[in-house]
């Protein structure tokens, strides 16, 4: 295989992976050393507000839950921070691979003018203080909805000094010094590469290397410093001021590869299998013995595939999508939930609000008013409760006694 397909995934050597994410996706070094040497002016100012990873220390620190605006008078801070998700990360990126400059900008013109987004204000979670906050700092809390966003592609961002939690094994000299080093962890373009979702995510991949099993090789350490090593190469070695200011910002030095240990890892043989691949070899041999639908019945949650043909009304898809296209509301961040035919499953399409050509994409496969699937296949979360459609960010849920649903985004059969 070629190169990266979202539809067909990837087969081949690891380097030849990374050189054609690198290639395709990557915004240029010298875009990346500017955006990353603009942040660190911000972070000197220490102006703000500065969007930042959500995250729980085991000090008690934390900047939770997302997204809400921390004042620097009312939390102690040295600066206004605003706890967000990986939007920030994801919309700045989109951004420089556009080629936007940041130069003659404040963080806050980034924020006001919607290039650096911070995800959306939930009547949940988002606090009243910061609903004011944003309106007088004339924020607009959004998702990314950029077009030369890297989810088009079914990719994801890989942070490779860990923004989140797992920051906290470090020592900090004080409150304001983990807070930048977080800060410059979130936002640095150096400290990010575009990979796929893993398998235990709705519309994820399989994702093997070498021999191994299928993990989450986005979140592995070891995996993770090759990629630093693949970028500190990219920046023609350690000594680039680009990586030296990634290094000492984000309180990060990966293990340096020497040239043989790089070529060994490197030509490691990846696999990666989209959801619509597995669906199709679980449907291969029972599409030829049984032209005819099986009857429905009930099956136990340890199958590996549901032999039910499950069916959404065409009706209901469409709703959603005269919502979605109006006024998506929290449809942004959460899903919507579809009853079948069958009272052991739910349909699921995932934020439908950030992405409707899921929902599009379930009306062109309807026909006769409903959405037939058909041998869908366990998805490998721990539960057993989740299987893949043929349709990507679309899965079909166990019910069960204790099994949570969408009460706001529920759509009845």
């Amino acid at each position: 295989m070629s190169g990266w397909d979202p539809e067909r995934g990837f087969a081949g050597p690891l380097i030849e992976f990374l050189k054609d994410i690198d290639r395709r996706f990557v915004p240029e070094p010298a875009v990346m050393e500017a955006a990353q040497g603009w942040l660190c002016r911000e972070l000197e100012k220490a102006q703000g507000p500065f969007p930042c990873r959500h995250f729980s220390s085991r000090s008690g620190f934390k900047l939770a839950p997302k997204v809400n605006f921390f004042s620097s008078v009312e939390h102690d801070l040295p600066f206004d921070v605003i706890a967000s998700d990986n939007e920030c990360s994801s919309s700045l990126y989109a951004a420089l691979r556009a080629g936007v400059k940041l130069e003659r900008m404040s963080m806050l013109e980034a924020l006001q003018r919607g290039i650096i987004k911070t995800g959306i204000l939930t009547r949940e979670k988002s606090t009243d203080s910061s609903r004011r906050r944003f309106v007088e700092h004339g924020i607009r809390a959004d998702m990314n909805r950029h077009p030369m966003r890297i989810a088009l592609h079914n990719l994801t961002l890989c942070h490779l000094a860990d923004a989140a939690d797992r920051v906290s094994n470090l020592e900090w000299a004080s409150r304001e010094d983990e807070l930048r080093a977080r800060i410059f962890r979130s936002l640095s373009p150096l400290n990010v590469f575009p990979f796929p979702h893993p398998s235990s995510r709705a519309g994820g991949y399989i994702q093997r290397l070498g021999s191994g099993q299928d993990t989450d090789l986005g979140g592995t350490p070891e995996f993770q410093h090759f990629i630093a090593n693949f970028l500190i190469r990219k920046f023609v070695g350690t000594l680039s001021s680009a990586v030296q200011v990634w290094f000492s910002h984000a309180r990060y030095t990966p293990p340096i590869m020497t040239e043989a240990e790089f070529l060994s890892y490197g030509s490691q043989h990846l696999h990666l299998e989209p959801p619509t691949a597995r669906v199709a070899k679980a449907s291969a041999p029972v599409l030829a013995s049984a032209p005819a639908p099986v009857p429905a019945r009930v099956h136990s949650v340890t199958s590996a595939r549901i032999e039910e043909v499950l069916q959404v009304r065409e009706a209901r898809l469409r709703e959603l999508l005269v919502r979605v296209t109006r006024n998506p509301g929290d449809l942004l961040t959460s899903n919507a939930d579809f009853e079948t035919n069958s009272e052991n499953y739910f349909f699921v399409i995932e934020k439908p609000g950030m992405n409707p050509a899921r929902v599009r994409a379930c009306l062109e496969e309807a026909s006769n008013g409903v959405l037939e699937l058909k041998d869908c296949s366990r998805s490998g979360r721990s539960d057993g409760k989740q299987y893949f459609t043929r349709i990507p960010g679309c899965y079909i849920v166990v019910r069960g006694p204790r099994t949570r649903t969408n009460r706001n985004n529920w759509y009845p059969y």
